[in-house]
């Protein structure tokens, strides 16, 4: 899904290590019904959405996009870092 960022929208940084690199996205952050919280994460070169999703007390997750497996975990660990130190 490529879709433009939203005017309005606040975005944070997310940054972690991959393949022994420093990288970093953009993201959102969304909240559903409470105990739901997805990360709305942007790719760095092209306006390509993935949605981290976090249920209850369960660990971050993919829920939406395509991406390597290794990356996806690197990035939902990064995801909830960055809960816990926000909430």
């Amino acid at each position: 899904m490529v879709i433009p960022k939203r005017e309005g929208a606040i975005y944070y940084t997310l940054e972690f290590m991959y393949n022994g690199k420093h990288r970093s996205v953009e993201f959102e952050i969304k909240h559903k019904f409470g105990d739901e919280v997805e990360y709305i994460v942007y790719s760095n070169n092209q306006p390509t959405m993935y949605f981290f999703r976090k249920i209850k007390r369960e660990p971050f997750y993919l829920a939406y996009g395509s991406m390597q497996q290794n990356l996806s975990e690197t990035i939902a660990v990064a995801c909830e870092e960055d809960y816990k130190s926000r909430f």
